[in-house]
């Protein structure tokens, strides 16, 4: 095995260089990292209520996930509740609510939401206190495009929505390699 210790690489003609040939493994030495290359799943969020909101009945309303976990590259607004990707490209989005009541359901729905228009929705119309779950995968222009998330219930009466934060959440992340 030989070793070839170099401190730049770069092509002689060209602005290609190819390490190794089809098939083959390239690694990394222990505690080595890469750059530059292999892409990276940001911008990327996570947040949960900052406080239990009150939603009425018979309105859909902008869920206040006003507590971020994490936001790479601060694109998510706590004062509007909405994501702003700032790199174009395909991104996860998903959303979890549960309301803290047990109170028989006429109806309830969740939605992710482009720019105000809805994009995916998942409902409910049973009697049983449940979660939603909704996910999508969803094309960003990196500018103009926001994202948000609603939640509607029709039980007759205002409820609250759960502030626990395994209960109630929401995110995103770049999708790479599409």
């Amino acid at each position: 095995m030989s070793k070839l210790e170099v401190n730049t690489l770069a092509p002689q003609t060209g602005t290609t260089i190819t390490i190794g040939e089809s098939g083959d493994t390239v690694a990394l030495g222990s505690g080595a990292s890469q750059t530059g290359f292999g892409g990276t799943n940001t911008p990327a969020f996570a947040v949960v209520p900052s406080a239990v909101q009150t939603i009425s009945t018979s309105t859909d309303t902008v869920i206040q996930f006003g507590t971020e976990s994490y936001d790479t590259d601060s694109c998510y607004d706590t004062g509007t509740y909405r994501f702003t990707p700032n790199v174009s490209g395909k991104y996860f989005l998903y959303v979890k609510v549960r309301f803290d009541s047990d109170t028989d359901w006429d109806y309830n729905m969740v939605k992710i939401r482009k720019n105000g228009s809805d994009l995916a929705r998942l409902n409910s119309r049973n009697e049983f206190y449940e979660g939603l779950i909704l996910t999508k995968v969803i094309d960003a222009n990196g500018t103009t495009d926001y994202f948000d998330f609603t939640v509607r219930q029709e039980s007759g009466s205002s409820r609250n929505l759960s502030s626990d934060a395994a209960e109630c959440y929401a995110g995103a992340y770049k999708l790479i390699g599409l």
